[in-house]
């Protein structure tokens, strides 16, 4: 005879949505690394650095490749049973308030058929004589997608403060960015190091953009 507590210890059985919920989870959090991936690597091309390789690679034009998964297909061997489920408790307990404000009577909750799954594994196959082919085999894609329109607009807000005019002026050029200076009479002479700065470091701002500096 089966063993029910061994049983429930090494297999779980869910539902089914659930099941296949958690697939589409797995799926969003996968692109969601590959964007991030991408995108991170476009930053470091045009953020603050003498690394020729990268400087080389911002003057022509170079942009990361974004990659996208457009299709993912999985299968998993499974047990499936028919079961009795509840509404939540949360929504439970609304619906017994409204029906009960309305009529002054409690409501029957009705209970709905749900469609559970437990994956086949050795034990449960051992355990229950359930006969399959165990295994389970995920086939997805990756294929290169254009970059988002604009991305190669954005750029990292450089550290400036300790440096001189001079030398953020240097920076911010070659990064597409301009320094705003406090007008004064006389000019800020260039050889002024930097104390404050708006927006700060490691900020994503696009090409074009001013940052406000106090000296």
């Amino acid at each position: 005879m089966a063993d029910y507590r061994d049983l429930i210890k090494s297999t779980v059985a869910s539902p089914i949505s659930d099941l296949i919920a958690s697939v589409g989870e797995g799926v969003a959090k996968a692109q969601a690394s590959l964007d991030e991936g991408s995108l991170a690597a476009t930053l470091d091309i045009y953020a603050e650095g003498d690394d020729e390789k990268l400087a080389l690679m911002r003057d022509i034009g170079y942009r990361p490749t974004f990659y996208a998964l457009p299709e993912t297909i999985g299968e998993i061997q499974v047990a499936l049973k028919m079961g009795i489920s509840e509404p939540k408790s949360s929504t439970k307990r609304s619906l017994q308030r409204l029906a009960t404000n309305r009529t002054g009577r409690a409501p029957v909750t009705k209970k709905s058929a749900t469609l559970y799954a437990t994956p086949v594994d050795a034990a449960y196959s051992n355990t229950f004589g359930y006969s399959t082919e165990l295994g389970a085999k995920v086939t997805f894609k990756i294929v290169p997608v254009p970059a988002p329109e604009g991305v190669e607009d954005l750029r990292v807000v450089p550290a400036l403060v300790g440096k001189t005019i001079a030398d953020a002026l240097e920076i911010t050029e070659r990064l597409d960015l301009e320094i705003l200076v406090p007008t004064t009479n006389p000019p800020v002479a260039e050889t002024k190091t930097i104390t404050a700065q708006d927006p700060g470091p490691d900020e994503i701002v696009r090409s074009g953009a001013g940052i406000s500096v106090q000296v």
